[in-house]
């Protein structure tokens, strides 16, 4: 039927043959679509590194782009959706509390926080407590891992005359008297750090308020109660969810902690597996490692108990055990915490 360039309006129709159009329109096809020729579908791949396919192009090739350098270092809760984390803030405390500061002798009260490897520094602070019969002749010195020799001036002096209780804080943005936290922001700030309190006056046990911090006797001057290093990390080594619950620890130690409700290893290098137990399991409601034995956590008992000679080990930060036979009664470390043997 030659309908001389004029349109045709059906309700429906069938063609047991071909049909030759310039355009079809319609609001549907039916069937799978199998025997359709002349479509062009995706294929290829992206063959650059780091590259990523953002669409299909109208030849059916896809259209890469570059995604290298795009996210950034703390991008993980980005492309998580806010469901992991690996910036973290951890605090490490001195290690002996209440050191005594030296009444005017020259010698200063010393005191070193082994800050472990945790990671890309973003963010660092200090902060020291402490009291003194007269804050005023009191200076404060901090030692970075890679400066033993001059250091940082936290603070000279420390306060007003006769106020005898500091509690200070020094951060990149409200900065010592002298150096500089910001440099250590963008590196790994794992090392020794030393604190130096020298009181360069004489105490007066007569004066009011001085009593129980002049120690005439002893030519000590009250104590360092706490010092602190905070450090703000985008973490190469471990991961957290919203709530700052552990999720995994990435070591090359197979000794270290596995993930929340996995067992761990203790092990030092002495074949005497002479510890009081070598198995130990993550207690959620704890939030903390717990020895293995013990009540509804217990996956397993010691096979080679210790005497239990070496009392209590507990970690509450990132510590080194030294090799070793080591026979302890109890064994915890706390929750996100590891221990390098």
């Amino acid at each position: 039927v030659d309908l001389a360039g004029q349109s045709i309006k059906a309700g429906s129709g069938t063609f047991s043959g071909d049909v030759v159009a310039k355009t079809v329109t319609a609001a549907a096809f039916v069937g799978d679509g199998s025997k359709l020729t002349g479509l062009k579908t995706a294929s290829g791949s992206c063959s650059k590194a780091g590259d990523v396919v953002k669409g299909i192009k109208a030849d059916g090739s896809l259209d890469c782009v570059s995604f290298a350098g795009s996210l950034p270092a703390d991008g993980l809760g980005a492309v998580s959706n806010g469901v992991l984390s690996n910036v973290f803030v951890d605090v490490l405390d001195m290690p002996v509390k209440g050191i005594a500061i030296p009444d005017n002798t020259g010698a200063a009260a010393t005191s070193n926080i082994d800050v472990p490897d945790l990671g890309t520094v973003r963010d660092i602070s200090i902060t020291v407590t402490l009291a003194n019969t007269d804050l005023s002749t009191i200076s404060m010195q901090l030692l970075p891992p890679d400066d033993k020799a001059k250091g940082m001036v936290l603070c000279d002096p420390c306060g007003e005359v006769d106020a005898k209780a500091l509690t200070g804080k020094w951060t990149v943005k409200a900065p010592p008297k002298s150096g500089d936290l910001a440099a250590y922001v963008g590196t790994n700030a794992k090392g020794l750090w030393t604190l130096k309190v020298l009181d360069s006056g004489f105490c007066v046990p007569q004066k009011p308020g001085n009593k129980d911090l002049c120690k005439v006797a002893e030519k000590t001057d009250g104590a360092v109660a706490d010092w602190t290093v905070q450090i703000e990390t985008l973490s190469n080594s471990k991961v957290h969810d919203p709530n700052g619950d552990l999720i995994a620890r990435v070591k090359s130690s197979v000794a270290d902690a596995l993930a929340d409700t996995k067992s761990m290893q203790i092990a030092t290098k002495s074949t005497s597996q002479a510890l009081v137990a070598q198995a130990w399991v993550f207690d959620t409601d704890k939030k903390s490692w717990l020895p293995a034995a013990t009540g509804v956590d217990a996956i397993g008992t010691c096979t080679t108990c210790g005497s239990g000679k070496d009392g209590d080990y507990s970690a509450a930060s990132n510590k080194n055990l030294s090799a070793g036979t080591y026979e302890y009664k109890d064994f915890i470390i706390q929750k996100g915490v590891t221990v390098t043997v």
